[in-house]
């Protein structure tokens, strides 16, 4: 489950990267989402513990609104 959950966390965050040639505000907002996600993603030892998840989770939230105001801001 937790494999899962680190790849949706990383589909939600880098998926404006799929789309058209990314200008480059949307290259920085993505670098800051990537290592917002590596700082979620912590030891893989720790990976498969059930409180992990939860954990992972707050954090993906985290990155999510991080990264949100710079988004917003290369749409200006």
């Amino acid at each position: 489950m937790t494999t899962s959950l680190r790849a949706l966390g990383c589909l939600l965050v880098l998926l404006p990267a799929f789309g058209p040639a990314q200008t480059p505000c949307e290259s920085r907002c993505n670098y800051v989402a990537k290592e917002c996600l590596r700082r979620c993603a912590g030891d893989s030892k720790d990976a498969a513990k059930p409180e992990h998840a939860k954990r992972l989770m707050e954090c993906l939230r985290q990155c999510e609104a991080e990264v949100a105001p710079c988004r917003e801001a290369c749409r200006r």
